[in-house]
């Protein structure tokens, strides 16, 4: 194997595809993992309120609108509109 050395620009070069690859890797693995903080799937969003997945789909989804991107059949609930709806129902200290 023959090993080439390269002159300063092509070093240059090298590496600033290096950095943009790797910058473009993070930036798409950031906003994934933002849409996987703020997406629950329905076992995710039961688990996040605390119930089973058929208490969910009785008490929680008849409230909140569901997430469903064109072309995939996978349906999401968002952490925000969870959120609101445990706002929503919280009740005074006189339990």
């Amino acid at each position: 194997m023959e090993l080439k050395l390269l002159n300063a620009e092509e070093t240059k070069e090298y590496l600033n595809k290096i950095f943009d690859d790797r910058a473009e890797q993070s930036s798409k693995a950031k906003l994934e993992a933002q849409i996987k903080q703020r997406l629950k799937t329905r076992a995710e969003a039961a688990k996040y309120v605390h119930l089973s997945p058929n208490s969910f789909d009785e008490v929680v989804r008849p409230h909140i609108k569901v997430v469903k991107f064109e072309g995939f059949s996978r349906l999401m609930w968002d952490v925000r509109d969870l959120d609101q709806f445990i706002q929503e129902r919280k009740i005074g200290n006189d339990c």
